[in-house]
């Protein structure tokens, strides 16, 4: 999403269609691997997807405010 650079680097630019389609791989994973994760690695899947797709949300909306 835009969000890692390399030290001295520029943040590149953010690959919007990139980052939703890594999204929903991800929720797709979780969904079909329901039953067989310990609780663990549930909780740490579906904070992740949480937490990505905020973020997502987030830089989308500051990406528009600076196109209008």
């Amino acid at each position: 999403m835009g969000l890692a650079a390399r030290p001295g680097d520029l943040a590149p630019k953010p690959d919007f269609a990139a980052a939703h389609e890594t999204i929903d791989i991800l929720g797709i994973l979780h969904l079909k691997t329901q039953g067989n994760l310990t609780p663990h690695e549930d909780q740490l899947l579906s904070g992740s997807l949480q937490e990505l797709r905020l973020a997502f949300v987030e830089i989308s909306r500051r990406s528009a405010g600076r196109i209008n």
